[in-house]
């Protein structure tokens, strides 16, 4: 341990090279270490430890990157904002909303990471090379010292086909999470293409933002390009790992490489950025609004309004919203002011088409305008999710709770293998006095 503390000291991975550093200081009694043990399963232990510590890390920065979206959401919750589909304006929802279904994606990311450390949080140790040896090693209690969760039993699985499953659990977490930040940031470049965004970055000359060299008016939002680019190696990483350890027979060195070690070390890096990101991200609701407001997005609530208060058949009702959206891009008109006097004829005719009884639009003029408002369509939902303040609101409260337990998880994760360590040091002070 001292020798290892010196800036110079020879350090390594492989117990190779290992062994004969510590037969120097202590002579060849040391290697009575090697008892029943082989270097197939002291590194595919060894790499298990670096992992464990690697997901709690990779862990940190999902947690930080959580709080720093929940909190832009918290500051933006009530400003409208337009999500698409295909590349058309679907609808326009709060601010709190949209980052919500980002938020519950990270959850589920969470969720990976956690299933990925129990998975890694099995001990190998004393299977030997494949097969354990004649002496009688006691696996459970080396995996306990090590603050394992338990030992890996079948002893070829242990070493050759286990780091197969963790590894990949570990690169498709990672990988996963890569897949919501590259759709993330994804959106929000998209309506960077806008001469006004109402998602920008704080303009920060090197570190969030480059100017350009001959262009004046461009300002690069570097920070949400770094943690997209990002997203990308993490996924590269990934792939890497798969094919390696594709078609490839146990035994083989290809799966057990530090492909996961470093998808995770990219992993951390992304959701750090992320948070940077949203720490200096801004929010434009004026310009947000005024795109809505040009969208028929609201005319869904017009067939479902009828529909509800006026019995009309949603068929009917979607068929006359759909001539109101025709007609009103048509003539470059805006919902809000879309003519009353129209809708009353092109309704006038869909009920002539369905044979409907009454012919007159079951709407005044006043409630047509009102159900053609985004505000409206917010305020009038009603089911589970959905983007009505009450329920922004208490999907946020819920968000806030569950990155507070993740963090819990941590913390106790991390105490458990400060434990282990602590009683580790005791006993093997223990051997040698």
């Amino acid at each position: 341990d001292a020798d290892m503390a010196a800036p110079q000291a020879r350090r390594s991975g492989d117990y190779k090279l290992i062994e004969p550093m510590l037969i120097e200081i202590g002579g060849y009694d040391v290697s009575t270490l090697h008892s029943g043990r082989s270097r197939v399963d002291i590194v595919a232990t060894s790499r298990r430890l670096l992992q464990r510590e690697q997901i709690l890390a990779a862990m940190e920065t999902l947690s930080g990157a959580r709080r720093s979206v929940l909190r832009f959401a918290e500051a933006n919750r009530r400003g409208l904002v337009p999500v698409y589909t295909q590349g058309r304006q679907s609808a326009g929802v709060p601010v709190g909303h949209y980052l919500g279904a980002y938020l519950a994606a990270f959850d589920v990311e969470a969720e990976n990471l956690r299933q990925a450390y129990a998975l890694t949080n099995r001990s190998p140790l004393g299977a030997g090379a494949v097969a354990t040896s004649s002496f009688p090693l006691d696996r459970a209690r080396l995996s306990s010292l090590l603050g394992f969760e338990a030992p890996l039993e079948n002893s070829l699985y242990a070493n050759e086909l286990s780091v197969i499953g963790s590894g990949s659990r570990i690169v498709g977490a990672a990988t996963s999470g890569a897949l919501i930040v590259g759709a993330l940031t994804s959106d929000l470049e998209a309506q960077y293409a806008r001469t006004y965004p109402w998602f920008t970055v704080r303009e920060a000359e090197g570190t969030l933002t480059s100017r350009s060299s001959s262009m004046p008016h461009k300002v690069n939002p570097s920070i949400l390009n770094d943690a997209r680019q990002q997203a990308s190696l993490v996924i590269g990483m990934g792939q890497t790992y798969t094919l390696r350890a594709h078609n490839v027979p146990h035994g083989m060195p290809d799966a057990k490489r530090g492909e996961p070690d470093q998808a995770l070390a990219l992993y951390a890096t992304m959701m750090r950025q992320v948070a940077t990101l949203f720490d200096n991200l801004s929010f434009d609701a004026k310009t947000a609004r005024e795109e809505i407001e040009l969208e028929y997005a609201a005319t869904p609530e017009l067939a479902d309004t009828l529909q509800r208060e006026a019995k009309v058949p949603f068929r009917i009702g979607h068929a006359f919203a759909s001539a109101v959206v025709d007609y009103g891009k048509a003539n470059r008109l805006p919902p809000a002011a879309f003519p009353y006097p129209v809708a009353q004829k092109l309704y006038a005719e869909e009920a002539a088409k369905a044979g409907l009884a009454s012919s007159r639009l079951p709407l005044d003029a006043k409630a047509f305008a009102k159900v053609m408002s985004p505000d409206n369509m917010v305020a009038v939902a009603k089911g589970l999710g959905g983007p009505q303040p009450a329920e922004v609101d208490r999907m946020r409260a819920a968000e806030s709770a569950a990155i507070a337990a993740d963090d819990r998880w941590i913390a106790e994760r991390r105490a458990a293998l400060v434990k282990a360590s602590d009683g580790l040091e005791t006993e093997f002070a223990k051997t040698a006095n």
